[in-house]
């Protein structure tokens, strides 16, 4: 038969159109704008395709030519951008009256581009009243021009939904840039703010006035992002009011210069006023400056609880330019604030043309904090001819520093009652920590040198006012005479100026320590440390106490070491002493009043010894033995080094790892190493050969003979699939015991497999014998026989047919699976009719999946021989002259049955084939007869002779002797004068059995 193969192939068909191109076709992808709260989305909230010439823009921007379609555009609450494409002037406001125009727009997130152009606004401010909404606004590139003390745009919501308003390159002159406290505020890129009381508009060349006096900004939060430059003026006010609980924060390379005109105006005190928190980050500047004359503050933190941050390598400049009065101080500080000038960071405080004013350049309230912190800069410095205090600190508030790498309070003012520091009541305290101290006694010091007193290094400082008197200096210095004369002189009511310069920091480091004995730096430690350094060692028995006495008088440790003009050191243990793995050795170094510690923990470079390995089986399930404790044991292979297990030795040094592959292979060797906790490796240990101990194993197979035969002597085709750990080539198979092959049926036979450690395993293999009456399947055998029944035998009910048909046939059955006798199990499942009607009939019987089929022959009995003699033999016989009889060599005798169910008699005739003659013919006659007692009738080929008459038949057999010595027998007569010698003589006979009436 051919297949015919059909190849089914699916077709995907694809039109494609060619559409007309519009000319100047232009699309338009429109948005919503998303306000988002991080600096890097402020530069970048809208996204579209701008729209410009004569191409229509999309519906959401709105491209605006004059006044009127720019006031369309902010009311319409679909536009989501302006597009200013003219210089645009609100010419409908004159120069008249400032008063405020305001009109409410739509909540909506927007930005107004101004590519460049400049806006007159006039009166003009549109309110935004965003609620709870997180509008994002952004205006940029743009010049402005307006005289509405709310500015040109503000925003009005609930505080901290997340609404922003942004300025991007934007420059403006006016009244006041924007009133927005619920919103953030963001600065972007370079902003001008100059809040003036009148300006001449560029459109018409007219001065308008504005609603004067004006902040640049009121806000809650406002963000300088990163290298932004904001340049914030007023003409008399304040410059930047931070509201309640906002937070103003300076970024990263961000600059922002505010110059504060006149003394009164919006707020009126100060150039900055923060009622929240200010945060001036890394390489950030913040200058402040006020107008020449102006008796405005700098900066002013108002509130209890809030702080000012300049942050590391940040700068604060403030300068002022005009007398004093506190409360409009340079730098005011109310009581709980908190100022700190970071790590790297300045704070510069210059008082300018004071005159006789009395207001300090610092001044905080009570229960402040004002901190300098390690390498910080302060330098404050004041003018005039007035009584001042340069620094006025509040009751318990703190003024400390240690470490500064500046701090410089200076005086420029020729009043002798001027004092540095004014501490409130008669327990103020300054705290001074490790300073190189300058002071002069006199105005007019150049540059940082000529001072009165010299005390470095000092440490240790703490400082007693009252009010400008100090009462009491302590400090320690590394000799008594600093020391006294510190504690004797340091009057800063006597000073002008007063200089703490920082000290070099101290440098020590220590080298890699090792507890192997055979390397140097067991015993000797070495480092690098300041030049002429103490240096002190500590962290291991091994170090004795030190020899040398501290640089500093007040240092009672002894010291090992100096370290020397190149700044190294080393110091050698004492003899036979050596350093212990896991110890922490610290090199303390010590010079000047500054100290620094480096420390090494001394590694484990020394090898543990080898560990033990027990005995290995392979059955075994973990291995066991001893190592150096905590240490992980590795057990590998000496083959191929593979990982049979591995694990941690526990505090007592023995070991268990558990073997995750089961059984291990014997007769292979493994050896096990020890890894400390520093990676050092052990020596192998004695390697160990896995012993045998698991016997072979083999799946029987099972046998199938027939009766009689001659079972097998080779014992390895009895089994399958042998297996041994060790390998199937060493396995010794032998047959231990034999089966029975003389009965049908079920038997077994033993097989002992055994490997080369000696270990046995016996397997039982499953033998059937087998006969012309047996049949099998993979489940079950069966043994049944024909048979035959007289029709007299044949029972009637169906019990006694099936017990007849179970007895007759000799039926037998066996389990495959498990050579169980399962005769039991068989039945008759068709009797084929049997019934006592003469005939054959077909049985089937069933046991398991096993069918087999007998005949049952029913007959009305027979006559019949059932065993005739083969072969009758007389031997080789010698001729003589007389007559004489012989008889055979063997018995000769004739079985008949008689199954018939009326006996009669019946008889046995014998009849010859042929005469008793040779291969050529040569004959006998009338040589063979049956003797009768000693009367011979000769048989012959004519007519049967009579040998046997039953005349008292019975059912059952008769067996007929016809050997010598019995009623006949059979024998040869031998006639002389007839015989050829040398010749072997042959015939037949015919028996017939006779049913005689």
């Amino acid at each position: 038969m051919k297949k015919v193969q059909r190849l089914l192939i699916t077709s995907l068909v694809c039109t494609l159109a060619l559409l007309p191109v519009m000319e100047n076709q232009v699309f338009i992808r429109q948005f919503t704008p998303i306000a988002k709260a991080s600096e890097t989305d402020i530069r970048n909230t809208t996204e579209t395709t701008k729209v410009k010439g004569s191409l229509k823009a999309a519906p959401n921007v709105a491209e605006v030519t004059d006044y009127l379609t720019l006031e369309a555009a902010m009311k319409n609450s679909a536009i989501t951008e302006i597009e200013i494409m003219n210089d645009i002037n609100f010419s409908n406001y004159t120069t008249g009256s400032a008063a405020e125009q305001n009109l409410a727009i739509p909540t909506r997130s927007l930005t107004i581009d101004g590519n460049g152009h400049t806006v007159d606004f006039r009166s003009r401010g549109y309110l935004m009243t965003f609620g709870s909404t997180p509008v994002n606004v952004v205006v940029k590139d743009i010049s402005m021009f307006g005289r509405n003390y709310w500015g040109p745009l503000r925003l009005s919501g609930t505080a901290k939904k997340g609404a922003q308003l942004t300025y991007e390159n934007v420059t403006y002159t006016g009244a006041q840039l924007t009133c927005s406290y619920e919103a953030d505020v963001n600065i972007v890129g370079d902003v001008i703010n100059s809040s003036v009381n009148s300006y001449v508009s560029p459109f018409d060349g007219l001065t308008y006035i504005t609603l004067g006096n004006q902040v640049n900004l009121e806000v809650t939060n406002i963000n300088f992002l990163e290298n932004s430059h904001y340049v914030g003026s007023t003409e008399n006010a304040t410059v930047i009011w931070l509201s309640y609980n906002g937070t103003a924060d300076i970024a990263k390379n961000a600059r922002v210069d505010l110059t504060r005109g006149g003394s009164a105006g919006e707020e009126g005190t100060t150039a900055f006023r923060i009622d929240g928190n200010l945060n001036i980050h890394d390489d950030a500047i913040l200058n402040i400056t006020t107008s020449q004359d102006s008796t405005s503050g700098g900066i002013t933190l108002n509130n209890t609880g809030t702080q000012i941050n300049v942050n590391e390598n940040a700068t604060l400049n403030v300068t002022t330019n005009g007398a004093l009065t506190d409360g409009r101080n340079p730098i005011y500080v109310a009581s709980g604030a908190a100022f700190r000038v970071d790590s790297g960071a300045k704070l510069v405080v210059n008082s300018r043309n004071t005159k006789t004013s009395y207001g300090s350049s610092i001044y905080t309230g009570d229960n402040c904090s004002f901190i300098i912190a390690k390498d910080g800069t302060f330098d404050v410095t004041s003018d005039g001819t007035g009584t001042k205090n340069l620094i006025r600190i509040g009751v318990n508030a703190i003024f400390q520093f240690a470490d500064a790498k500046r701090v410089n309070l200076q005086l420029d003012n020729t009043s002798a009652s001027s004092r540095l520091i004014y501490m409130y009541g008669a327990a103020g305290k300054l705290v001074v920590d490790v300073q190189s101290v300058k002071a002069w006694n006199a105005i007019g010091s150049s540059g940082d040198t000529g001072e009165t007193y010299l005390w470095n290094p000092m440490y240790g400082m703490k400082i007693s006012y009252s009010g400008t008197n100090v009462t009491t200096a302590v400090g320690n210095s590394i000799n008594l005479a600093t020391q006294t004369s510190f504690t004797q002189n340091f009057r800063t009511q006597n000073f002008k100026r007063v200089l703490f310069e920082g000290i070099p920091d101290v440098g020590v480091s220590i080298q890699p320590l090792s507890d192997n004995k055979t390397t140097t730096n067991s015993h000797v430690i070495t480092g690098v440390a300041t030049p002429g350094a103490y240096v002190r060692l500590s962290g291991d028995p091994a170090i004795p106490a030190g020899t040398i006495a501290s640089q500093d008088f007040n240092d009672t440790n002894l010291y090992h070491v100096i370290a020397d003009e190149d700044g190294k050191y080393s110091y050698t243990l004492p003899e036979n002493t050596f350093l212990k793995a896991g110890n922490e050795v610290t090199a303390y170094g010590y010079l000047n009043g500054k100290s620094q510690t480096d420390t090494t923990t001394v590694l484990d470079e020394t090898a543990p010894d080898a560990p033990t390995l027990n005995s290995i089986q392979d059955t075994s399930t973990a291995i066991t033995g001893t190592a150096e404790p905590l240490s992980t044991v590795t057990v590998y292979s000496v083959l191929d080094n593979a990982i049979l297990a591995s694990g941690t030795a526990g505090s007592n040094g023995q070991y268990s790892l558990t073997v995750n592959e089961r059984p291990i292979s014997p007769y292979l060797s493994y050896y096990a190493t020890a890894t400390d906790a520093a990676g050092n490796i052990s020596p192998y240990s004695t390697a160990i050969i896995v012993s045998d101990t698991t016997a072979p194993t083999a799946s029987p197979l099972t046998q199938y003979l027939t009766l009689g035969d001659t079972f097998t002597t080779d014992a390895k085709t009895l089994v399958t699939d042998a297996y041994d750990n060790a390998g199937t080539e060493n396995i010794t198979y032998t047959i231990k015991t034999k089966p029975d092959t003389n009965s049908v049926g079920y038997s077994s036979a033993t097989v002992s497999l055994r490997d080369q450690a000696g270990n046995e395993k016996l397997i039982t293999i499953p033998v059937f014998i087998t006969d012309s009456n047996t049949t099998k399947t993979d489940q079950a055998m069966l043994q049944a026989s024909n048979f035959k029944i007289l029709t007299t035998d044949v029972p009637t009910g169906n019990a006694a047919l099936d017990s007849l048909i179970l007895s007759h046939a000799k039926v037998k059955a066996w389990d495959i699976t498990t050579g169980a006798d399962i005769t039991n199990q068989v039945s008759i499942t068709d009797k084929g009719g049997l019934s006592s009607t003469p005939g054959q009939y077909t049985i089937t019987l069933q046991v398991k999946n096993l069918e087999k089929q007998i005949t049952v022959t029913v007959t009305q009995g027979s006559l019949e021989f059932t065993d005739v003699t083969e072969t009758i033999s007389f031997g080789t016989q010698k001729i003589t002259s007389n007559n004489h009889k012989i008889a055979p060599e063997t018995a000769v005798k004739l079985q008949i049955s008689d199954t018939r169910s009326t006996n009669s008699n019946w008889k046995v005739f014998a009849q010859l084939e042929s005469p008793l003659q040779t291969e050529d013919g040569d004959t006998l006659p009338d040589s063979l007869a049956i003797d009768h007692g000693g009367t011979l009738t000769s048989l012959s080929v004519q007519s049967a002779t009579e040998v046997f008459a039953n005349n008292n038949p019975q059912s059952g057999v008769t067996e007929i002797d016809l050997s010598t010595g019995g009623d006949a027998s059979i024998v040869l007569d031998m006639k002389p004068g007839m015989i050829y010698a040398n010749k072997e003589y042959r015939t037949k006979i015919i028996w017939t059995l006779e049913d005689a009436p």
